[in-house]
């Protein structure tokens, strides 16, 4: 990124820098392998939606931080919330997709 960059809200989980026409996503952690949590389908609509509205954007970038791009969902740091969903068999695993379809929304 140049010295135009523009870095917009802060959040836990990822990076949102906007450098000309590009807007650039970063995933944070590392350490979790940038892991997807709770936290993260919170945040990234938000991101998304600030990048879409800067007139500037032409293009959206997703990067991970470190060496792996992202290990996908964070299931220790979701497990609260989906683990009482599975008690009832069949239906529990429904609700776990439901839950797991409305973090992806925000």
């Amino acid at each position: 990124m140049s010295e135009h960059t523009e870095q917009h809200t802060e959040f836990t989980t990822l990076r949102l820098q906007i450098d000309g026409h590009a807007a650039e996503i970063e995933l944070l952690g590392p350490g979790r392998g940038n892991a997807m949590g709770p936290a993260f389908w919170d945040e990234l609509p938000a991101a998304v939606a600030q990048a879409e509205a800067d007139p500037r954007t032409r293009t959206l970038l997703v990067t991970g931080q470190g060496e792996h791009f992202c290990f996908g969902l964070d299931l220790p740091a979701t497990a609260a919330l989906v683990g009482p969903l599975l008690e009832n068999g069949a239906r529990g695993r429904i609700d776990v997709i439901t839950e797991a379809q409305r973090m992806q929304r925000g």
